[in-house]
């Protein structure tokens, strides 16, 4: 008996086991599948049609039949539609890679492609040819039917329409095109805050590499990587960060499924914090980012908007008016970030396991209903 107790609570604090074969449109369809066959959420695509919001049901944009191909090739035939995108990511990526100097000048810049692969190929096999049009899906449950059908038959209440909508996961992924800058956005602080946090963890990355060497000798290697943080400061990195998924309340969430058909609308949805990409630069000698020393594997940090202490309006999380901001790391890469949500069953507000106040009060029954081991995983590492 203790033996088999043993093993429970084992299995129950096991480490999140992310595929990294798996394509993001796979991970992400194995939970829309096993959240609906397990606990009979619905999901439902936000699109914008001009002003309104247009909820439709997620097999509308992506066929049932579309679904089990993706599912059962594991592999993207990109051929299919990227070709519709890569032309808008590339204008993307020689837009910002480029100083504006050099764009005014009309200098020739590299059109490597920045925009991570992950993204690429997810948005074809989820349907998305557009570079303006945002991914964002919503699943959801109504509420108890025994609590909805408790009015009497003859009651006004059976003339309503059908129980409203609680939405319980979300992802939203900005259009191309809406990928946006937003570096000088932010107060300089977290700037430099969030370029040395990603610099100590470069440093960390090399000391692995080194211990896990082949036995030769790395004293060189550690002596320049001490002379790092001796560098002038010229040379150190900075970061440049876009705007990757908007952030939403929970009430324009609620509000967005359930009055779609508003025309005073604007709003798609979104993940309880801003998520961004955030590309780690060296700096050259002018003090500018040059075209050629882009990362093209940005890495994924959430930002959480507060008031100040004493301001008149309350200090809520995603406030565009407040005055204090806080970034926090989410994941290295974009296809660990989207194994990461895939792990979390997208629950709305998983990103905020990685900040320092956890997620909202609202999620965390969901995120215990759904994915216990990956918030155990979770809450292990930041002790």
């Amino acid at each position: 008996m203790q033996v088999r107790e043993q093993r429970a609570v084992k299995q129950k604090h096991a480490p999140v086991n992310l595929s990294v074969r798996a394509s993001a449109a796979t991970l992400f369809l194995t939970s829309v599948q096993r959240l609906t066959e397990a606990h009979g959420l619905s999901f439902f695509a936000l699109q914008r049609r001009g002003i309104a919001v247009r909820c439709r049901a997620l097999t509308d944009l992506l066929p049932a039949s579309s679904m089990e191909d993706v599912l059962k090739q594991g592999a993207l035939e990109m051929q299919r539609s990227l070709a519709t995108l890569r032309q808008p990511a590339e204008e993307w990526s020689r837009r910002w890679r480029c100083p504006h100097a050099e764009q005014e000048q009309g200098t020739q810049c590299l059109t490597q492609l920045a925009l991570p692969s992950a993204l690429l190929r997810l948005l074809p096999d989820m349907g998305i040819t557009k570079a303006s049009e945002p991914f964002s899906v919503v699943g959801g449950l109504p509420p108890a039917m025994e609590f909805w059908e408790g009015c009497p038959r003859n009651s006004a209440c059976l003339a309503a329409s059908s129980p409203s909508l609680h939405p319980l996961t979300t992802i939203c992924i900005n259009a191309i095109e809406s990928i946006t800058e937003i570096t000088e956005d932010l107060p300089l602080e977290s700037r430099v805050a969030a370029a040395k946090h990603a610099l100590s963890r470069q440093r960390e990355k090399k000391i692995i590499y080194s211990e896990q060497g082949d036995g030769e000798d790395n004293t060189a290697k550690n002596d320049a990587s001490d002379t790092t943080g001796r560098r002038d400061p010229a040379q150190e990195p900075t970061v440049r960060l876009f705007l990757f998924s908007p952030y939403a309340s929970y009430a324009a969430l609620y509000e967005a499924v359930n009055k779609s058909n508003d025309s005073e609308s604007l709003f798609f949805g979104g993940e309880a914090c801003e998520v961004l990409l955030v590309y780690i630069c060296p700096m050259t000698a002018a003090g500018s980012v040059g075209p050629t020393t882009l990362n093209d594997n940005p890495e994924i940090w959430g930002r959480l908007r507060y008031q100040q202490a004493g301001d008149a309006e309350s200090a809520t999380p995603g406030n565009r008016r407040g005055n204090h901001d806080e970034l926090f790391f989410i994941a290295a890469t974009l296809g660990d970030y989207l194994r990461l949500g895939s792990a979390f069953s997208w629950v709305y507000g998983w990103q905020l396991c990685y900040a320092p106040q956890g997620p909202p009060p609202r999620s965390l029954p969901w995120l215990k209903l759904f994915s216990p081991t990956a918030l155990s995983a979770a809450i292990s590492t930041s002790l």
